[in-house]
């Protein structure tokens, strides 16, 4: 079940990675600057109300944290790896 949700993390950040590079290679084509582009992709989060902001950074935290602590407590009850 472990390596499921590792592939499921590596495909997540996969396509995270893959779709901000696209969105500034898109706003590079539009006319910005490489600075203005990545600008552009950080926009977002300025107009987000600190609710939101708060959610966005929180949620993958929760994402990553939840492997690591499965792995830990699997390794306390002495199960292994």
């Amino acid at each position: 079940m472990g390596g499921f949700r590792l592939k499921v993390l590596g495909v997540f950040i996969l396509m995270m990675g893959t779709l901000s590079i696209l969105t500034i290679c898109m706003n590079f084509f539009y006319g910005f600057d490489l600075k203005g582009a990545i600008q552009q992709w950080i926009r977002p989060l300025f107009v987000m109300g600190t609710g939101e902001k708060s959610l966005y950074i929180l949620y993958p935290f929760v994402i990553l944290m939840l492997p690591i602590v499965h792995f830990i407590k699997r390794k306390r009850q002495g199960k292994g790896p």
